[in-house]
């Protein structure tokens, strides 16, 4: 896991901004249906939460679900990216007016086993 470090930005010689980026990167392995998750984030209200699902080869396949409050299933999620292979996918979730917890799920195709993946999260700012 990594994380980026917090940006001080002087808007003037009186008003400082913090502004803090969270870069998170992981790596996971999947089997048909079976499900990795990730989470909860905090994520600041107005803000948007990245996540992005890569597989290098053709035979390595995903699925990439993001939710916010509890973890995505097949049928409950904010954002979807399915069967993922040999490519990198997106999933953005804009959040609102207020804080939002949210989870990451990734989970293996039907019919492929050792599905490897990278996951890439950012959100703040």
């Amino acid at each position: 896991m990594q994380l980026a470090p917090i940006s001080l930005v002087a808007l003037s010689p009186d008003i400082v901004c913090i502004l803090s980026v969270v870069e998170i990167e992981e790596d996971g392995r999947v089997d048909s249906n079976e499900w990795d998750y990730y989470g909860p984030y905090t994520v600041g209200a107005g803000t948007d939460f990245v996540a992005t699902a890569t597989t290098y080869s053709n035979g390595d396949r995903v699925h990439l679900y993001v939710r916010e409050g509890s973890q995505p299933t097949g049928n409950r999620y904010d954002c979807r990216e399915r069967d993922i292979r040999n490519e990198s996918e997106t999933c953005t979730v804009s959040i609102g007016g207020s804080e939002e917890q949210i989870y990451v799920g990734i989970r293996g195709r039907n019919g492929t086993n050792n599905s490897d993946y990278d996951l890439e999260i950012t959100y703040g700012g």
